[in-house]
């Protein structure tokens, strides 16, 4: 994304075409000092939309690095900054989702 004047933001949202067609890591950065700086990073995504806390930025410019694709073909359908209160934030990372624990078998229940 490039805006034509810098955007001050602490919030990103992504959306995926479908939680199917995620990547499976990706960053989201930004463009600072004349380098692309990582705000934020996914691992082991399972999800089609991310409300993602960062740190207060200020930037003209912001792209997604997919850092592993998957098995299958993947695509954005939008990409959306604000800058939010604190208070915001919290209750985003609160509602991120959590890894799963495993299910445990027959074997483990032993």
């Amino acid at each position: 994304m490039t805006w034509p004047g810098p955007q001050t933001f602490n919030m990103v949202h992504v959306v995926f075409l479908t939680k199917r067609h995620a990547p499976l890591r990706f960053a989201v950065q930004a463009w600072l000092h004349d380098e692309w700086k990582t705000l934020v990073e996914v691992s082991k995504n399972r999800h089609r939309r991310h409300v993602l806390g960062v740190p207060k930025t200020t930037s003209s410019r912001l792209r997604l690095l997919v850092l592993e694709a998957g098995k299958t073909e993947w695509g954005v359908c939008e990409m959306r900054v604000y800058d939010e209160p604190p208070r915001l934030l919290e209750i985003a990372a609160r509602a991120a989702p959590k890894p799963r624990a495993p299910r445990p078998t027959l074997r483990d229940k032993r």
